[in-house]
């Protein structure tokens, strides 16, 4: 190709009225490929026009000269890719009468100042630049794709350019009306002499589209350098972006409004005001840095109304103006704050798995909505924010997250509806003590708010909601996550909602959720260290619209009726003495009842197979039989006790328990003249269950939680018995016996279930003095009365046993009981007497040492068990046969308001 040749018309015709700096231009099967700041020649081609290649190549290095520039018609490329180095040489450039240009795949490189990728500047009317596919812009000095409002004499048609597909597009360089922003639509405020020469006459659209799976990658380098801005009379309409700023003041979105200076001369002042928008439909993820960069920006230049000539005002919304509905199930991944500003509005709607990290602010009557739905979608607010409202719904999360502040202190201004969403106030740390803060409204609707709390006294660390100046309503769980609270005694409660300066909760605003530390399902309250915490309004004593967590018993208030007072002249008040709270009583106390279930566990432990003499080897019936015989016995005992109470609180333990034992003599051996000892082996097993009712009192009513324990194991040992007269049964005798019992424990209520081992060692030491005190010619001759005692030591030992983080152990290892009554049954049948029943009863003292009690944590609760107690047994023993022998009996107990009721049948046969 000749010089000089770059302006023949041909090419002008054949290209639409559109041209294409290149020289030297050569085709490589159906790609033709210019050299730099040449002239393409159809006619050196055959005729064929630019626009019919496969694939165009095309770069300029000049100032002014344009990649690709078309001044009116319609044109359609497949591929085209353009390089521009010189200053104003945009990529791709429309002028003139209602230019359109289309592409398959369009790639742009500028590196000139005010060089743009794509450009539909003012001086056109109703130009139209489509990509169908992918487009990849890379911009240096200018801004990415700028469509903006046509200048006077060009009519009001729209600027649009349009992305079918998905893009890349990146620009350096700082913000200014001349470069740095990547995708713009709005008015060319750089215009003309100064700032009144910026008259609109359109709109200019940018709408960034595709399909599903196609991704916008937009992204900025530099200050002030917005990826995607509307401003003035510009409208973008944006699917999924994936958009990342780095520079001061360089938003990820932003939109304005440009008042009446930007737009008329100086001979025409009257009213143009237009404000830019962007609509969101697509899935949409932004990350900023640099100070003052905002995420989403949105300036309405006016506090007093914001509304431009229109009407309308600066706004970015999650809208699809196409059906006339808001876009609520698109993902968003943000990182960067928002600012509404002077009426701007922001209006997202995130739908699940969407997360946010930043903070929010609003000012000069700026709008700021987030509605936040799906149980993986989550804001992460790092400072103190301000807004319109928020939403959360369908377990979407607000999160403290101040990185920097080892507690989390934070204000969130504007009002907040919790409809089944999370307020996570505990954060990552696993420590107690943020604090979030909400100046304004706050309605739950099946909502909840997590915290951390140290469930001990009045003092204990925890997190905590405040309501300012607002009130609190609706129905919101509080999930309470104790943080390594023991449990202990309140007395005015754990405040863990504050309202302050005039702020309301309501009588239902909030409830203990199920999934908190140790809540108990039937009472609604939590379980920690043995005491059994309620969430109450006003706590004990506390300020009225406050919420604490309180284990101290506490009655709703008697409602007393009006009184008018009588008129009392005035008087000077007295003064009175400073007052103080009392500790509460041990009845004050909701106590949890598995303490009682523990307890009787460790009762059961001890005491099942304690026995006397009689209970293992009844006296015998026959005389003939009772002298020279080892024995063989069994005996099965069953019992049902009540009464049993904790000290504290109001837990009653009731329980039944049953015995199966076997021994035998080994050894038999006569001791004096009229004298014998036994000696023998023994073993057993037993079981106990107990029921364990705590009595909660709470402001709106009584209600009892309940928890079960068992008990059960076997036992071994070995006893001596020394009788004086052996073939009498009269005189002194001593009887002694060691056992060792394994149990395996169960603690269950609906915080769970508990299982641990115990182990036993006890031990019995026995004496008594047989006579018949009365006259051989009386007619109570043949009656025996026996005095006798008995000590019993045990020693216990169990495993510790976890419910629900609360760690349960035995608070008194040792237990010692004294027996001391008397035995009154008729003497020894004669031979002719044989098969007889011989009733017998006793009556006994009993004498314990301690109660039981159990460490839950740190807390040991003790039971109420009577110290003293009276035992009654009544029965009757007969001889089967010639050696074997049956004893029955009914036993009774009653002492201290605990009583009990049972009764033993024993098997003996001598051999």
């Amino acid at each position: 190709m000749k010089p000089g040749k770059h302006l023949l018309l041909p090419v002008f015709y054949l290209l639409a009225a559109s041209a294409a700096w290149a020289d030297d231009c050569s085709v490589a099967g159906n790609a033709l490929s210019c050299a730099p700041d040449g002239t393409y020649n159809p006619a050196d081609h055959g005729g064929k026009g630019m626009q019919d290649y496969a694939s165009v190549s095309l770069e300029t290095t000049a100032a002014n000269r344009h990649g690709y520039a078309q001044y009116s018609g319609q044109v359609q490329f497949n591929d085209l890719a353009v390089t521009t180095s010189g200053s104003s040489a945009d990529g791709i450039r429309l002028m003139n009468w209602g230019p359109t240009v289309s592409f398959d795949n369009l790639t742009v490189t500028t590196t000139g100042l005010s060089a743009d990728g794509i450009n539909l500047g003012r001086d056109n009317s109703a130009g139209r630049v489509t990509v169908n596919k992918k487009a990849t812009i890379n911009v240096a000095q200018g801004m990415g794709a700028r469509a903006s409002s046509a200048a006077p004499g060009y009519g009001g048609g729209e600027h649009i350019i349009t992305f079918n597909g998905s893009s890349e597009i990146r620009t350096q360089g700082d913000g200014s009306f001349n470069g740095g922003h990547a995708v713009y639509a709005g008015v060319d405020a750089g215009c003309g002499a100064g700032l009144f020469q910026c008259k609109s006459m359109g709109a200019a659209e940018v709408r960034l589209l595709g399909g599903a799976n196609d991704v916008h990658q937009i992204a900025t380098t530099g200050n002030q350098a917005n990826a995607v801005y509307a401003a003035g009379r510009g409208f973008i309409q944006a699917g999924n972006l994936d958009i990342e700023t780095s520079g001061a003041a360089a938003h990820g979105i932003a939109a304005r409004r440009l008042p009446g200076l930007y737009y008329n001369g100086l001979a025409d002042i009257g009213g143009q005001d237009y404000a830019g928008s962007v609509e969101l439909t697509g899935n949409v993820s932004v990350r900023t840095s640099g100070a003052g960069a905002y995420a989403f920006y949105a300036d309405s230049y006016s506090a007093a109304s914001g509304q431009d000539s229109q009407g309308t005002v600066a706004a970015i919304r999650s809208y699809d103006s196409a059906t006339g509905l808001p876009v609520t199930d698109k993902v968003y991944r943000v990182t960067g704050d928002m600012l509404a500003t002077r009426s701007g509005v922001i209006d997202l709607r995130m739908g699940n798995a969407s997360r946010y990290t930043g903070a929010t602010t609003i000012t000069d009557n700026g709008v700021l909505n987030l509605a936040i739905a799906g149980g993986d979608s989550v804001w992460r607010m790092t400072r103190d924010s301000s807004l319109s409202a928020v939403t959360l719904s369908s377990g979407a999360t607000l999160a403290l997250a101040d990185a920097a502040a080892p507690v989390n202190a934070l204000t969130l201004r504007g009002t907040v509806l919790n409809q089944g969403g999370l307020i996570d106030l505990a954060g990552g740390r696993g420590t107690a003590g943020n604090r979030l803060t909400i100046i304004g409204d706050y309605a739950g609707q099946a909502g909840t708010v997590l915290l951390r709390t140290v469930l001990g006294g009045d003092d204990s660390l925890t997190d905590r909601l405040v309501i300012d100046g607002g009130a609190a309503t609706g129905d919101t769980g509080l999930l309470i996550l104790n943080t390594g609270g023991a449990g202990a005694q309140t007395q005015q409660g754990i405040r863990v909602v504050q309202a302050i300066n005039g702020a309301r909760t309501a009588a239902d605003a909030f409830h203990l959720d199920a999934g908190s530390t140790g809540y108990r399902a039937g009472t609604g309250t939590l379980a920690a260290g043995g005491y059994d915490y309620s969430l109450v309004r006003g706590g004990s004593g506390g300020v009225e619209s406050d919420w604490y967590l309180t284990s101290r018993a506490t009655p709703q208030p008697p409602v007393q009726p009006p009184v008018q007072p009588p008129v009392q002249p005035p008087v000077q008040p007295p003064v009175q003495p400073p007052t103080h709270t009392d500790p509460p009583e041990a009845g004050d106390r909701n106590v949890s009842p598995e303490s009682g279930a523990y307890a009787a566990n460790q009762r059961a432990g001890m005491t099942l197979f304690s026995h006397s003499l009689h209970d293992r080897q009844p006296v015998p019936v026959d005389a003939n039989e009772a002298d020279h015989r080892r024995m063989l016995w069994t005996r099965a005992v069953g019992r049902r006790d009540h009464g049993l109470r904790m000290a504290e609180g109001r837990v009653s333990i009731d329980s039944d328990s049953y015995v199966m034992q076997i021994g035998g003599d080994l050894l038999h051996a006569q001791a004096g003249h009229d004298g014998a000892v036994r000696v023998g082996l023994m073993a057993g097993y037993g079981e106990a269950r107990a029921d364990s009712v705590s009595t909660l009192i709470r402001p709106d009513g009584t209600v009892r939680a309940r928890a079960r324990g068992r008990t059960s194991g076997y036992a071994g040992g070995l006893y001596g018995t020394y009788h004086a007269e052996e073939a009498s049964r009269l005189g002194a005798y001593a009887d002694a016996w060691i056992q060792f019992g394994r149990y395996d424990n169960r603690v269950g209520s609906d915080l769970g279930t508990a299982r641990y081992a115990s182990r036993v060692w006890s031990a019995s030491l026995e004496g008594g003095y047989a006579v018949k005190p009365f006259a051989p010619d009386s007619a109570l001759a043949n009656l025996v009365i026996e005095p006798h005692a008995q000590i019993i030591h045990a020693r216990y030992r169990a495993n510790d046993a976890t419910l629900q983080d609360t760690r349960m152990r035995s608070g008194r290892n040792r237990a010692t009981l004294l027996r001391g009554g008397v035995r009154l049954y008729p003497g020894l049948a004669a031979d002719k007497d044989r098969g007889a029943i011989r009733p017998f009863v006793e009556a006994n003292w009993l004498r314990r040492d301690a109660a039981p009690s159990v460490r839950m944590d740190d807390n040991t609760l003790a039971t109420a068990a009577s110290r003293n107690a009276l035992e009654l047994k009544l029965g009757m023993d007969a001889q089967v046969t010639r050696r074997t022998q049956v004893s029955a009996q009914l036993i009774g107990q009653f002492g201290g308001g605990e009583r009990g009721y049972g009764g033993m049948l024993n098997l003996s046969h001598a051999w």
